[in-house]
Formats: structure tokens, sequence, C-alpha cells
């Protein structure tokens, strides 16, 4: 979508050991967080490097300090230090394994639980690396920077689920900008 414009960012994640999912939920999270932002010529992927406009830490909640809490029942946060979004998110595993489980409990195979907490996380994850990337902590009433998600719609595959609005890809597009490139530590 921002192709025309020469527009392409990198956002680059390190997963604490900590976040307590194993390597197949952590592949999950970072390829449903990358087919989310792929439509925005946004790549996501794990790792350091000279490509990187935001280097991320994705934590578990367990790790989050008391000034960087969020509600309970909020499945992932960045917190925001002067108006400006940190470097680390914050998900909540025990959470979205809860709501992977009340859906439709016991009938399906764990492994195929696992791997829908994973693909969860990733949603949650998406639409936390868009507040970093938008440089916003607001939400919409609907798409991907919506406040509330539903455990299942890790089955769905609606890609409304995953838009962002034409504000909210001006924003984007002026985060490509080389002033606004680095997110605050």
């Amino acid at each position: 979508m921002l192709d025309t414009l020469g527009a392409v960012l990198t956002a680059c994640l390190t997963v604490s050991p900590a976040l307590g999912i194993d390597a197949r939920q952590q592949h999950e999270m970072i390829a449903e967080a990358q087919r989310v932002w792929r439509l925005y010529e946004v790549t996501v992927r794990e790792g350091e490097g000279e490509d990187c406009n935001r280097q991320l830490v994705v934590k578990s909640d367990a790790a989050a300090l008391p000034e960087d809490m969020a509600p309970d029942s909020a499945l992932g946060w960045v917190p925001f230090a002067a108006g400006r979004p940190r470097r680390v998110v914050f998900l909540r595993v025990s959470r979205a394994s809860t709501l992977i489980a009340d859906i439709g409990a016991g009938t399906r195979p764990d492994a195929m639980n696992r791997w829908l907490v994973g693909k969860l996380l990733g949603r949650v994850l998406a639409h936390e690396i868009g507040h970093v990337l938008l440089n916003s902590a607001q939400h919409q009433p609907r798409g991907l920077m919506r406040r509330q998600y539903h455990a299942v719609e890790v089955l769905q595959n609606a890609s409304d689920h995953d838009m962002l609005d034409a504000g909210e890809r001006a924003l984007l597009l002026a985060a490509t900008r080389p002033e606004t490139r680095f997110a605050r530590p």
C-alpha cells in the first residue's frame, strides 16, 4: 500500500525466553504479526540489524514494573513515557491461553491449542507494534487498532480485522521520515 512512496519499515523483535511460550508458538506469533503488517510493507522479524527501524523487546507481563502495568483484561500493551511509546511490548500469555481454551474447550488437541495461542499472541503483538509504528496510544472502533480482540477471531481470516484506517496510514507514512524512525528507550 505504501510502495509508491518507497516507505518500508522493519520492526525487529527480541523475544524474552521468560515469555513462557515454546519455539513453535513463538514462530507462529511472529509469523502472524508479519502477515498483518505485510499489507503495509512493514517487515516484522526476530533479531537485530542495520535494517531495523524499530527494535522491540517482547516480554511477559510478569516482567512489567508497576508503572508499566495495564488493566488485568489487557492481552498486551506498550507502555508510553512522555507521550512516546517505549521499545517494549508486554504480553499476557496466561490470559491468551485461557481465552483459547474457552473456545470449544476440550474439543482440540493440545498442539492445536498451543498453535492458536501463538496466533492470538501474534494478532495482539501486531496491534502493539501498531502503537509503536504509529507513535500513538489511541484506539479505533474497528480494524487493527481497535481496543478489544476476541479469541474466536484467530479462527477467522477476515482481513478487515487487520486494516488501518486512512488516518492511521498517514501516521504510518509519517513514521517513515528519518527523524521519527526510532522509538524511545
